[in-house]
C-alpha cells in the first residue's frame, strides 16, 4: 500500500515497520469526530512530549477527492505540536488499508453543517494500535480521554 503525504510524496506504508504508531481513519471536512479525536491525541502527546519520538501518529484520509497535499498539510498544521503525518492516496490503497484494519468508511449525503462541504463520509471511529512489529494490537473507541490514550498507548506498545 502506498499512499502520499502532505508534500505529494509517495509514502509507502511498509515505510512504518519497525515503529509502533496509532493510525486514525477519518476526513479533513469532517465536522466533530475527527477533531475531537486528534485534540484528544494531541493533548495525551502534550502530556508526554517525549511519546512523539516513541510513537508515529498518522492520519489517513478516507476522503482522497478533497484531501489533497495542501489540505493535509493544513490539517497538520491544525493539530500542532502533534507531529501528525496526514496521507491520504488512491481509492484502492485506502480500501485496502482500511480492510485490514477492520474498518469501513463510505461517501454520505451532506448534513447542514457549511464546513463539511458537498458530501460527508461515514466511517469508523477508532484509533487502531499498531506494534513495532507491524500487528493491529488494540483498537480504540475514538472518543476517548487523552489519559486513556496514553494508558493504551503504554500498555499495547511498550512503551
Amino acid at each position: 500500500i502506498t499512499l502520499f503525504d502532505s508534500k505529494g510524496r509517495e509514502v509507502p506504508m511498509s515505510s512504518f515497520q519497525g515503529e509502533p504508531r496509532i493510525l486514525y481513519l477519518g476526513y479533513s471536512h469532517c465536522p466533530d469526530m475527527c477533531p475531537m479525536a486528534l485534540s484528544n491525541l494531541g493533548r495525551a502527546m502534550k502530556q508526554q512530549p517525549e511519546l512523539q519520538n516513541q510513537v508515529r501518529a498518522i492520519f489517513i484520509s478516507v476522503d482522497p477527492e478533497r484531501d489533497r497535499p495542501e489540505q493535509l498539510a493544513r490539517y497538520e498544521r491544525q493539530f500542532a505540536p502533534l507531529r501528525l503525518s496526514a496521507l491520504s492516496g488512491p481509492e484502492e490503497q485506502i480500501q485496502t488499508l482500511a480492510t485490514d484494519l477492520g474498518a469501513k468508511y463510505e461517501k454520505a449525503p451532506a448534513t447542514s453543517n457549511p464546513g463539511m462541504g458537498q458530501y460527508g463520509v461515514n466511517h469508523s471511529l477508532f484509533f487502531y494500535l499498531i506494534d513495532k512489529d507491524d500487528r493491529l494490537v488494540a483498537t480504540l473507541p475514538s472518543g476517548i480521554s487523552p489519559e486513556a490514550i496514553l494508558e493504551a498507548l503504554h500498555q499495547h506498545l511498550n512503551i
